[in-house]
């Protein structure tokens, strides 16, 4: 049985990959191989005393990852493997700060698109700048802001 936590992850973080090994006759040795899309994740991880193998790996982006565990069994043990499809979700937006200049006197309304997550409004009056954002992405909650700082750079 292969399974991953957390599931769904999103995309960049760290995910935990689980094999558990079970046969009736006893406890299962060898070692397990991890691969996404059919690409070994790293080397074969040993079985523990409990038959479990694991591994973390993350994912760059969102999509549905094709997961599989192969195992190689030492001693009387059949071969086996098990397949998971992991939908991976998109990582929410992340804030930072974005440098701005206006030479003044520059009034009039501005609107900015900031890595395609974000449209900001930005209404420039005198020495006062207002501003105001509106998401541009998947359904969902996000927090969104934009902080101005004005200079005069003529005093």
């Amino acid at each position: 049985m292969l399974s991953a936590w957390p599931n769904p992850p999103t995309a960049g973080q760290a995910v935990n990959l689980t094999a558990t090994v079970t046969d009736g006759g006893g406890t299962p040795t060898g070692s397990v191989q991890f691969s996404v899309g059919g690409s070994a994740i790293g080397s074969p991880v040993p079985l523990n005393s409990a038959g479990v193998a694991t591994t973390t790996t993350t994912f760059a982006a969102a999509g549905t990852e094709s997961l599989l565990a192969a195992y190689s069994p030492t001693g009387n043990f059949p071969i086996s493997s098990g397949a998971l499809s992991l939908p991976v979700t998109a990582a929410p937006p992340t804030s930072g700060a974005i440098p701005l200049a206006v030479t003044a006197p520059q009034n009039g309304a501005f609107t900015l698109t900031v890595d395609t997550t974000d449209t900001v409004a930005l209404l420039v009056s005198g020495s006062s700048a207002t501003a105001s954002t509106t998401p541009v992405q998947a359904a969902g909650s996000y927090t969104s802001g934009l902080t101005i700082t004005a200079i005069d750079t003529n005093p």
